[in-house]
């Protein structure tokens, strides 16, 4: 990528609806050029999706992720395992590791015994394959735009609250469930499939971002055609207080290789999400955290994302 292309990466990670001509202005080139180069990346498949980040826990009381070390396995036995996560409309993300963990998925949901029933049967048909299993639960989320396109430092937003589920209705759900995988669809389209106005649109999408249901925007980019890595990073801790906690979110705003700070309930007490050119820039990044919170951190694990296999805003 030239340096047209990562300027125009890094406007769209910011603000994922910004319009073409605002982007060729602030290039000093023509929309043209700007709609040619955007093209581009998205034939080149580096661009899969624009994508609204919506908050989650808007809408539902619990979320976990589910993290496993496999053994036994065989390339069918791997097939009928993400098979069954993907039939699971509970499950909305699961991506394949190597590292810490084999694989991770995420599942949202209301009732704790649709939950254990789904854990369950899902023990009971693979347990042969089962290492370890550790099933964590998350508070917050913090999304961190990418700043390595630039080399520039960002400003965290709040990806999953942690808020009290709110009632939303049908209509902006509709709305929700198109600009979660579409966020540049023209108001004009997505009146057309939610049979209203172009007004309305525009107007529910701004009480969507504004009460928060809408938490952010981010362009979901193919990590491997990038040529980059993506880890997730486990961190066990000592004495770590809310003051040092405000202290390490202000330390991976100026990390341009942050993508997000995870807070949960497990093992560990949070995780840092990298996409890195290298397994050594990541060493690097580990160590400057180390030297500055050496404190704090008492041990890490690091897993490398070798392909996210799903990732549906299902609970919509």
């Amino acid at each position: 990528m030239d340096i047209i292309e990562k300027k125009i990466l890094s406007m769209l990670e910011k603000d994922v609806r910004i319009p073409s001509s605002e982007i060729a202005k602030k290039l000093k080139t023509s929309r043209q050029v700007v709609d040619y180069r955007m093209n581009k990346l998205v034939e080149e498949n580096i661009i899969l999706n624009f994508t609204f980040l919506i908050d989650a826990s808007k809408f539902h009381h619990h979320m976990w992720h589910i993290y496993l070390k496999l053994q036994n396995l065989t390339g069918q036995s791997e097939k009928n395992i993400i098979t069954f996560l993907n039939n699971k409309k509970e499950v909305w993300w699961i991506a394949s590791c190597q590292g810490e963990w084999d694989l991770i998925f995420s599942v949202i949901g209301d009732d704790l015994l649709i939950f254990d029933k789904l854990i369950t049967d899902f023990k009971s048909q693979f347990h042969m394959y089962i290492n370890q299993q550790y099933i964590t639960s998350l508070i917050k989320v913090w999304m961190f735009p990418r700043g390595y396109f630039l080399n520039k430092p960002t400003k965290k937003e709040i990806f999953l609250s942690g808020a009290t589920p709110i009632k939303i209705g049908e209509k902006d759900k509709s709305i929700l469930k198109i600009v979660a995988t579409q966020a540049r669809m023209p108001a004009t389209e997505i009146a057309k499939q939610t049979k209203t106005s172009a007004r309305q649109v525009i107007y529910r999408m701004k009480e969507l971002i504004k009460k928060h249901i809408i938490a952010g925007s981010r362009l979901h980019l193919n990590f491997n055609q990038l040529q980059y890595d993506y880890y997730k990073v486990c961190f066990y801790t000592q004495d770590f207080t809310e003051e040092k906690e405000k202290s390490l979110l202000s330390w991976c705003e100026m990390n341009p290789n942050t993508l997000y700070y995870v807070k949960k309930i497990a093992p560990w007490t949070f995780e840092i999400e990298f996409e890195t050119e290298s397994y050594k820039q990541l060493n690097e990044i580990l160590k400057e955290l180390r030297n500055k919170f050496g404190n704090v951190i008492k041990r890490t694990e690091t897993s490398l994302i070798t392909e996210e296999l799903k990732g549906e805003m299902n609970f919509l």
